[in-house]
């Protein structure tokens, strides 16, 4: 059963912050698998997609250590351009044990967008703004899965065209090389996250070439191409 969260402004808190960009994994982790009915490549990364307000945004995933959990919040942060707080920011709780809400490792839910809240349009330099999921446990411990993404103040919403037949091989990878190919052979800007949603490899091509995967652990890994204005995405075992 899919539930509507709407996102409050009218409880504006100064949120606590978090400088990292991936999902910690002390105890959970959260795994968002689904957000705008689009597959999530790793936390930490850049939604490809502006948003409006108003706007209703499916988010779909698990957190683990369900037995644990006491709170899942969400939230929307805009920080200032050197990161020393926030220029704006609401949350709102989905489930607290404290009110009787029984956890069960499920988010499936609608993310309504305020109508004000804030967008790209407002000409103030920002150093990011995020989407949060968060899971507070017991004792305390909390981990959290941040996605970068954008409101602005369109009616419309601006989406990315997706990079027309990438291809990335061999999978699974040795540990040597990758070959990140598409039917345009454009440059591209690839990055490599772990599956703790680490940033662990930022590298550029020129064309459709291979790149040099010698620093990467083994296990799977996501693979984020951006060619000009497009995006591609592809899940890599390595070995």
């Amino acid at each position: 059963m899919r539930s509507t969260l709407h996102l409050l402004t009218s409880s504006l808190l100064a949120l606590c912050l978090s400088f990292s960009l991936s999902a910690q994994s002390v105890m959970g982790p959260i795994n968002i698998t689904m957000f705008a009915d689009s597959m999530i490549a790793a936390a930490g990364g850049n939604f490809p997609v502006a948003f409006a307000p108003g706007q209703s945004v499916p988010v779909e995933g698990t957190y683990e250590e369900v037995s644990f959990a006491q709170v899942l919040e969400f939230s929307y942060q805009v920080f200032k351009a050197d990161w020393s707080g926030t220029e704006y920011a609401f949350k709102d709780t989905l489930l607290d044990v404290s009110a009787g809400d029984v956890h069960d490792g499920v988010i499936d839910f609608d993310l309504a967008i305020p109508e004000d809240a804030w967008t790209t349009d407002n000409g103030i330099p920002v150093a990011a703004a995020i989407f949060q999921a968060r899971v507070y446990y017991n004792p305390d411990v909390e981990t959290f899965f941040n996605i970068f993404i954008e409101v602005n103040g369109a009616s419309s919403v601006r989406g990315v065209e997706e990079i027309s037949n990438l291809q990335v091989f061999p999978n699974p990878a040795g540990t040597s090389y990758l070959n990140i190919n598409s039917d345009t052979a454009g440059d591209k800007l690839v990055r490599i996250y772990d599956s703790a949603g680490r940033l662990v490899l930022t590298t550029n091509t020129l064309g459709n070439e291979a790149i040099d995967i010698t620093s990467l652990a083994q296990g799977m890994h996501t693979v984020l191409v951006h060619e000009e204005e497009k995006m591609g995405v592809s899940r890599v075992m390595v070995r």
